[in-house]
């Protein structure tokens, strides 16, 4: 029978896996696939480059990791891509659907249970003999630098960068007083710094003997990377031959949802749902740091690179950086150096003079949460002898909007400064305030007109020096810029609002006054901005038609500190005024 047994998303691309042969299209109709493809979301597509070929059975779970470009895909399947070594598990690229390198493919848990298959009887009991062998997955999941699949009467974990087994579990492992323990592994799921999984097995049931009718039925069971199995957490599951069919957590808690077969546990009545507060270690972080941004070759010598970047923020803390080097232009290459900092020197002796290298970066954190890599920052050694450029430019100044149209912004600025020469600009665009969008031009002149923009929408520019060595300024600020039909836009800055002064101040209001900044045209009003921390701009919190503004609601006992921008009615404002603090009494 045709079916779909496992669904899997991953940004913009669905994952689907089964027993199918077919997916029919919009636009093309019928395309063959073979157990397994994938959709593009946002179109509906199939893709017709990742298209791995799986023979024998079906597929039952898919699970992605982005961060090393894997794809993890189990079931009762024989072989995939041509091959009979990856029996019941593989492991595939994202990019290509060819095997992962560097990693084993197939199950490596035992699957020897018993060598006949028959139903015995004694005077006091029943018992059944297996000779089943064809342990699969049910369910995969990944978590930080680990990878797991439990199934048919078995578990496994992994260690997430080679596949090397760390813990296994199977139904003869567990064999107690000669006593077969029934049951299969349904679900797995990673919360609270442990990997929980779920089922009927370890299952010692009167079906097999009365003599094994005795203990607790495990149906739930975890595993920590600190301390392994955690044989003291034991439930008591208050139903004949009770089952968990799904984990689920809660991410703002971390709190484990189990549903399945059960009356209740503890003695508590739960009716086949019950939520669980793991103990042991805190909630785990599972959230990735930022890509780091900024890779740049700060030296270089004849045999080593000297590379430099931006750091990666993350919610808990930026631990250090993995650096990968290859050969191959946009090819991720191996592993060649970890730092704690934002630098790191390359000075391995299988460099060699006058090569080219390329370089990218991922950020890690305690946890083992890895960011997405960086772009590919391309390093030449030097000739034996030879001084490289590594000197990156001066920032650009005073960018400014010379002239709008109802479809074009024109741009200038001040030339940056290079110890040998600046080549040129580099021109980045976005539509959404305060964000650096993508490069959109470059410039060998102090000048730029960005064309076939949209009326009525405003745009934010920035800008990077360039020289011929490849080395890049840091950024300029933001500017924005809003293209208008009609006449010549007013694209001029009011001035800075003057005398910011403290009037009033209550126990929970603050009463702000200034000098009118002036316009070309007018001003409009004043933006007032606050915060709480001594030196910082705060967020917008209100604006004012008028030179005077009471702040009300605030916390007695508190300092704020105010700025003011003024602005006119085509969307300019003027740079901003100093800090002025207030403490309410």
């Amino acid at each position: 029978m045709l079916s779909i047994d496992a669904l899997t998303i991953e940004g913009d691309l669905l994952y689907i896996g089964g027993n199918l042969t077919h997916l029919f299209t919009n636009d093309s109709g019928r395309v063959r696939v073979n157990r397994l493809a994938r959709v593009q979301l946002s179109t509906g597509a199939i893709d017709r480059n990742w298209n791995p070929t799986v023979s024998g059975g079906r597929v039952s779970t898919i699970a992605v990791d982005p961060s090393r470009s894997r794809v993890y895909v189990g079931g009762q399947f024989t072989g995939v891509n041509g091959t009979t070594n990856t029996y019941r598990f593989v492991v595939l690229d994202q990019t290509t659907g060819d095997f992962a390198p560097g990693v084993p493919q197939g199950l490596r848990v035992s699957n020897q249970l018993y060598p006949v298959s028959s139903r015995a009887q004694t005077s006091t009991y029943y018992y059944y003999r297996y000779s089943r062998q064809d342990h699969f997955p049910y369910d995969i999941e990944v978590f930080p630098g680990y990878v797991a699949w439990g199934g048919d009467m078995a578990i496994e974990i992994m260690s997430e960068s080679n596949l090397n087994s760390v813990y296994s579990w199977n139904r003869r492992s567990t064999l107690s007083n000669n006593c077969p323990l029934d049951g299969d592994v349904q679900a797995l799921e990673y919360t609270g710094g442990y990997l929980y999984w779920a089922g009927h097995f370890e299952q010692e049931g009167t079906y097999y003997s009365t003599r094994c009718a005795t203990g607790n039925p495990r149906v739930l069971a975890r595993w920590s990377p600190q301390g392994g199995r955690d044989t003291s957490f034991t439930t008591q599951w208050n139903q004949p031959s009770p089952t968990v069919w799904a984990l689920t957590a809660d991410p703002a808690s971390g709190a484990l949802w189990v549903g399945g077969y059960f009356s209740s546990t503890g003695n508590v009545p739960v009716r086949s749902l019950a939520r669980f507060t793991p103990g042991g270690p805190p909630v785990a972080d599972t959230e990735r740091p930022s890509v780091p941004t900024g890779l740049s070759v700060v030296g270089a010598t004849d045999s080593s690179i000297d590379l430099g970047w931006d750091p990666g923020v993350d919610n808990v803390g930026v631990t250090g950086y993995y650096v990968y080097r290859s050969s191959t232009p946009n090819q991720l290459g191996p592993l060649v150096g970890t730092s704690a900092t934002t630098s790191f020197v390359d000075d391995d002796p299988a460099l060699a003079a006058s090569t080219t290298y390329y370089y990218a970066l991922k950020a890690f954190d305690a946890a083992g949460n890895l960011s997405y890599r960086t772009g590919f920052r391309a390093a030449t050694t030097a000739d034996p002898g030879v001084v490289i450029d590594t000197e990156r430019p001066t920032v650009p100044t005073n960018l400014a909007v010379d002239a709008v149209t109802a479809d074009t912004v024109t741009l200038s600025w001040t030339a940056a400064t290079d110890n040998i020469g600046v080549t040129g600009y580099e021109i980045y665009r976005s539509t959404t305030p305060g964000t650096v969008g993508p490069l959109v031009a470059t410039s060998a002149t102090t000048g730029y007109t960005d064309t076939g923009l949209t009326t009525g929408t405003t745009y934010y520019y920035a800008l990077k020096a360039y020289d011929a060595a490849g080395n890049t300024s840091w950024r300029t600020g933001l500017r924005d810029a809003t293209p208008v039909g009609g006449a010549a836009a007013d694209t001029e800055r009011p001035t800075v609002p003057t005398n910011l002064a403290v009037d009033a101040v209550t126990a929970d209001t603050v009463t702000l006054s200034w000098t009118a900044a002036t316009d070309n045209i007018g001003v409009t009003g004043y933006e007032i901005y606050r915060s709480t921390t001594p030196g910082t701009v705060g967020p917008l919190v209100a604006t004012s038609a008028t030179t005077g503004y009471t702040d009300t609601g605030l916390t007695t006992g508190t300092t704020y500190y105010y700025a003011l921008k003024a602005y006119d009615a085509a969307g300019n404002t003027s740079w901003r005024t100093g800090l002025r603090a207030a403490a309410t009494n």
